[in-house]
Parts: C-alpha cells; sequence; structure tokens
C-alpha cells in the first residue's frame, strides 16, 4: 500500500469559523490575518503598519509601490541594502489563542545582497528578539518567493506581539530593490484538534488483507478536549475539492487529551477494495473553533489478486458504427477500484502493442458486476440499456489505442501498479462453428473463474443483439454443482449454438493437498477425445469447462461420456483418481 497525504484542504461539510479576540483599538484580534497592501494608496502604509525613516529623516524607508506587485494592484518595496531599515506589522492579540506561523512573498533585486531577519517584540515594539530560523539571505533569485516562519507557542494569550523584517546592511546594494507582498498570519484557537497523520498496516496489502488504519491526533489548542472521532471515508471529488461519502470506517469517541499532548486512534479493520482508492479522512469535534486542519486526503494503492477481475467478453468485430468494446467481469468477493487500470492489445504479427489508461471513475466495481471500455459512443446505440450507466459501468477512452485484431490477438488487463491480473489470446476460431456470420457477434466467456485461454471457455453470443456488454453473458454458466467426487452440470447438456446448456461445467473433488491434476474425456467405447487439463495445480478442488467438442474442436457425438480425473502429489509418491459420467444430447427439431 502507497499513501500521500494532502492537508489544508477544508471540504464542504466542515465550516471555517473566524477566531476572534476582544482587543484594544489598533490591535489585530481576527484570524486569519491577512495583508496585501492594496487598500491604501502608494505610498502610505495600511493602519498599524510601521517603518523606520534611516535613509532620509521623516520619510518612511517602506512604502507602498505599484512596481512589480506580486499580486495587483500594490506591494510594499525598500531601496538600498546597504543601509539598516525595517518594516513592523500592527499588534497582534493573541489572548485565547496559540500562534502558529507567518508567511510572506518576498522578491529581490540581482544587486539587493543584504541579509533580512525576522524578529518579534512582546512590548508593541520596545524590545525584539529573533525568530529561529529568521535569517533570510540572497539565493539568487529574482522572483518572488514565498518565506514562512512559526512563532513561538510562548507567545499565546500576549496581547501585543508585533512582528518584523530587518534589513541587516550589505557593502554593496545602494541600487538595489525588495519587494514584500501577500502577508498572512494563522493561529490555532483555545479549542483546537489537528489532524496530524493516517497510518495503515500492512503497508503493502493485497485485496483480500484486512486493514488496521491508525489516526494521530494532536491538541493544538490552549484547552483539554474529549469526545471527538476519526472518520474515514471515500473521496468522490478530488485531491483539490475533497468530498466525504461512503463512510469506511470510524472511531469510538475519546477520553480527554491535554494541550500539546497527541493520541493514537485505532480505526475497525477494514477491507479496501483493490486498486487506487482515494480517500478522506476526517476528525470530527463539535467544539473545535479551526476545522481547517480537520483533514487529510489519502491515495491507497492495493494490490489486485490475479484473477480477480477478469476480460469476460471480447467484441473485435463489430458492425458498422458499432464500435469494438472489451468488457470486464470481478469474479472474486471483493470489490476492485478500477481507476488507472490499463489494458494492452497486441496482433499476431510483429506490431508493437498498444496501451491505454481505462479512465473508470466512481465507486468500486463489485463481486459479479462488469464494466465495459468502448471504442466510441456508439455502444450506447446498439446497447440503450447502457445508457443510464456511462458514468461508471461504461468509459470511453479519449484515444481508443487498443486496436483488436479480427484475425485474434492478445489482451492484458493490469492494474494500477502495472501488474498483469488477465490476460486472454483470444482467436475467431474460438467461435461457435455454427455461426456463420460472425460479424457483430461478441465472444462471450462461459466461466468466470475457468481458465481465460481456453478456447472452451469461450463462444458466441447468442441472442440477437450480438453482445452483452455491462450484463451477464448469454453462455455463462449459472447451474449449481451438485455434491460428487467427480459431477458435471448442466448433465445433460447440448452444444447446439443457443445458448441453453450449450457447455457443461466439469466440477471435481479430491482429497486435501498438493496435486498436479488431469482430467480427460473418454467415450462409451473407451477412447480419450479430448483433454481438458494437463498437471493442472490442485489443493483437492477444481473446475473446468467441456464445451462438447472434441481435440479436432469438433462437436463429439450424441451419448453418455466418462469424465476421468487423475492427480499425483509433487513427489509422485501418492495418486488418486475418480471419474463421473456426462450425456451430451441434441434437441429434437
Amino acid at each position: 500500500m502507497t499513501f500521500h497525504a494532502r492537508q489544508g484542504f477544508i471540504p464542504a461539510v466542515l465550516a471555517v469559523q473566524l477566531i476572534v479576540t476582544h482587543s484594544a483599538p489598533g490591535q489585530v484580534g481576527v484570524f486569519p490575518y491577512a495583508e496585501n497592501f492594496d487598500v491604501t494608496s502608494p505610498p502610505l502604509l495600511p493602519a498599524g503598519w510601521e517603518s523606520t525613516m534611516n535613509r532620509s529623516p521623516g520619510t518612511p524607508d517602506v512604502t507602498v509601490s505599484q512596481s512589480a506587485p506580486r499580486s495587483a494592484p500594490n506591494c510594499v518595496s525598500v531601496t538600498n541594502g546597504t543601509v539598516a531599515q525595517s518594516l513592523a506589522t500592527p499588534e497582534f492579540d493573541f489572548t485565547g489563542v496559540v500562534p502558529d506561523r507567518i508567511s510572506w512573498f518576498m522578491r529581490r533585486s540581482s544587486t539587493f545582497i543584504a541579509p533580512v531577519v525576522v524578529e518579534y517584540a512582546t512590548d508593541g515594539g520596545a524590545s525584539w528578539c529573533a525568530l529561529p530560523g529568521d535569517t533570510l539571505f540572497a539565493d539568487g533569485s529574482v522572483t518572488y518567493v514565498e518565506s514562512t516562519r512559526y512563532i513561538p507557542r510562548s507567545l499565546s494569550g500576549n496581547p501585543r506581539v508585533r512582528l518584523r523584517w530587518r534589513v541587516v546592511p550589505a557593502p554593496t546594494g545602494s541600487a538595489g530593490t525588495l519587494r514584500f507582498d501577500d502577508v498572512t498570519l494563522t493561529v490555532h484557537s483555545a479549542s483546537d484538534l489537528a489532524l496530524v497523520r493516517v497510518a495503515f498496516d500492512p503497508p503493502l496489502p493485497r485485496v483480500a488483507d484486512p486493514v488496521n488504519i491508525t489516526a494521530t491526533v494532536k491538541n493544538v489548542g490552549l484547552t483539554p478536549m474529549a469526545g471527538f472521532s476519526v472518520a474515514l471515508y471515500r473521496n468522490c471529488g478530488d485531491t483539490v475539492h475533497p468530498v466525504p461519502c461512503d463512510l469506511i470506517a470510524r472511531s469510538l469517541p475519546q477520553p480527554s487529551l491535554d494541550p500539546g499532548d497527541s493520541a493514537l486512534i485505532a480505526l475497525p479493520g477494514v477491507y479496501v477494495a483493490g486498486g487506487m482508492n482515494p480517500l478522506v479522512a476526517v476528525l470530527t469535534d463539535s467544539a473545535d473553533s479551526d476545522q481547517s486542519d480537520n483533514l487529510l486526503n489519502l491515495e491507497i494503492d492495493v494490490a489486485s489478486r490475479p484473477g480477480g477481475v477478469v476480460i469476460n467478453e471480447i467484441m473485435f468485430a463489430p458492425l458498422s458504427g458499432e464500435g469494438e468494446y472489451v468488457e470486464f467481469l470481478n469474479s472474486g468477493d471483493q470489490p476492485v477500484n478500477l481507476s488507472q487500470w490499463r489494458l494492452t492489445a497486441g496482433s499476431t504479427s510483429s506490431a508493437v502493442p498498444k496501451t491505454m489508461i481505462l479512465p473508470f471513475t466512481g465507486p468500486p466495481l463489485l463481486p459479479g458486476k462488469c464494466a465495459v471500455a468502448a471504442e466510441d459512443s456508439g455502444i450506447f446505440r446498439f446497447f440503450p440499456a447502457l445508457s443510464g450507466a456511462a458514468g461508471g459501468t461504461v468509459v470511453i477512452p479519449r484515444i481508443w489505442e487498443t486496436r483488436l485484431n479480427n484475425a485474434g490477438g492478445c489482451l492484458w488487463l493490469a492494474d494500477s501498479r502495472g501488474l498483469v491480473v488477465d490476460s486472454v489470446c483470444y482467436s475467431p476460431s474460438w467461435h461457435n462453428p455454427a455461426v456463420i456470420d460472425r460479424t457483430g457477434r461478441s465472444l462471450e466467456r462461459i466461466l468466470g473463474t475457468g481458465n481465460s485461454n481456453d478456447p472452451g471457455n469461450w463462444s458466441t453470443c447468442t441472442l440477437p443483439e450480438g453482445g452483452t456488454p455491462g450484463a451477464k453473458n448469454s453462455v455463462a454458466f449459472s447451474g449449481i454443482v451438485p455434491e460428487g467426487t467427480v459431477a458435471a452440470s448442466p448433465n445433460p447438456f447440448s452444444p447446439d449454438g443457443d445458448g441453453v446448456d450449450d457447455a457443461t461445467v466439469i466440477h471435481y473433488r479430491i482429497p486435501a493437498g498438493v496435486w498436479s491434476v488431469s482430467v480427460r474425456i473418454f467415450d462409451a467405447r473407451g477412447r480419450a477425445i479430448r483433454t481438458l487439463a494437463t498437471c493442472a495445480p490442485s489443493t483437492g478442488e477444481g473446475e473446468c469447462v467441456w464445451d462438447g467438442r472434441d481435440g479436432e474442436r469438433v462437436i463429439a457425438r450424441m451419448g453418455i461420456y466418462v469424465v476421468f480425473v487423475e492427480a499425483t502429489d509433487a513427489g509422485r509418491l501418492s495418486a488418486f483418481s475418480a471419474k463421473g459420467v456426462v450425456v451430451l444430447a441434441h434437441r429434437l427439431r
């Protein structure tokens, strides 16, 4: 599992609350505080801002200017880096709040090389102390660069805090210019919790692994907080505008957490869909007055199990105006997110295979459900029932790179990590021999859990529409295998291409163990006519499809056939065999 957290986004479900203190006239007590120097006319500084007058007595060193602002129309500028000068903010009243940080954008000319020191005062500006990491040196950049400094928590509750930028004179730079713009100061409220981190265990899960979730919450306010909880949702928006939906897990209400302390909160273990999963973690507490730090965006990439999602239907020779399509079936027992999955197509020639990313969005693909990638919107004209599901079940890539070869080719389906989960090398010979014109008829899979490259596990769609995209295949096996050592269902079956009982599923049960299994079909005279499996790995139970054809792909005669199963262990020290009977019939005309 890989995850990426992005903090600082405020979802629509959370309210932004201004933090207000009771301040004296001229003091700033409403946060967050922002100043872009656009409300005054040059050269006057905004109310409460002050500058030294060292270059020319009676004239401020730092003034508002319309020359090269970051955000129009104004910025502030100071010239001559050889003279000590400074710019100070208004007084901030931190009564009842915890200061967080101050950020600003600064631009130097190439000749202004003087260092700049960031300082604070707790007495309205009578005495100054340097902030940690205060000094800003020239780095050669001549564009606006953002800088941030954290304000000491020890200033909490102080009503007369000022900040200033002080130019430390340099031996050169009398013609240089320094500009400031877009200053922002943020604080934590008296009642403020922050969602700091979300961790997952195991770090690299597969689709069927339960995932344990641990959230780290810190009390960044001034008062103890209790009763809060953390919830994990699927993100129905994006990383810029997250929208929590579909609750996945929620923690129990938590006991009291003191200011400055952190708590590890365990959420119930969950099963996360395979593929890339966009998630949102939300910290909830009705007493929290600053909810801007209560959300984390997460992306969890869960490795998909090979064979969990399979290629289920292929339309490689469509009618004019219909377009090609490939259908996928979730044949597993867990949801799978198809976001960023890839489909690659190659022909039997030497042409380089083409790959495209499938633009699936929305909820994960549920077990037993289908999704379709189509060449163009023609699929909706030929299959109108798909129109209502166009946003999730059917996707149309911007460029249909995977041109399907009518003479046969190979398809590879890979998950968001690039791991191949299924592949099919199809051929027109897989069509039912009784169907003469195959144009506009898809190849359909018979058994979802069967071998993807077994020609006997594929046949021609039997419906007049020629395909079943987004719906159950017309030739899909749906019977219930009866109990027994070797059993077949349906039994009898009739491989006549009418879409009813055209194939039978052979299901065998042998003693538990690690076996190599062979499955063969014999006629009533004891002649072997078809091998369905050779040295196939098995742990005691399995199934395969017989389409009623012999080894030459000719439909066998009507009659009784014997299914013979042989199993040997890895060391060939043990062997087991079993047999069953299946009847091949033809419908009366």
